[in-house]
C-alpha cells in the first residue's frame, strides 16, 4: 500500500504510526526505503508519532528519527512549520539504507 502511494502524483504522504503497539525491524526498513523512494520522486514524507513511546524509541534506536520528518499529529504533519518541534528534523538524500547508516 505504501508503495502505491509513492508511485502516484502525490505532493505529500503522511504515515500515521501513533496507534502502533509494536514497530519491528521490518517496519523500520519499510520506512527507510519509503523515505528514499519519496525523495527520488520529490514527494514529501512525514511520519506521525503521536506520544507513542514504542515508535519513538525504535526510530531513535535506529537513527531514523534524524532521517525522517516526524510530527506529533496529522495536523502538524500537513503544516510542518506550525509549532511542531519534531517537524522537518530529517532530510535524506537518495542512497541505500545501508549507505545512509541505518541499522535495520
Amino acid at each position: 500500500m505504501l508503495g502505491c502511494g509513492l508511485r502516484g502524483t502525490l505532493d505529500l504522504l503522511i504515515i500515521d504510526l501513533s496507534e502502533l503497539d509494536f514497530l519491528a525491524a521490518s517496519g523500520l526498513s519499510v520506512l527507510a526505503h519509503a523515505q528514499i523512494r519519496a525523495e527520488q520522486r520529490d514527494i514529501g514524507l512525514r511520519v506521525v508519532t503521536g506520544q507513542n513511546h514504542c515508535v519513538t524509541r525504535a526510530l531513535t534506536a535506529t537513527g531514523l528519527d534524524r532521517q525522517l520528518s516526524l510530527s506529533h499529529t496529522i495536523s502538524t504533519a500537513e503544516h510542518p512549520h506550525d509549532a511542531d518541534p519534531l517537524a522537518g528534523r530529517g532530510r535524506l538524500t537518495t542512497r541505500t539504507p545501508q549507505e545512509a547508516g541505518f541499522r535495520v
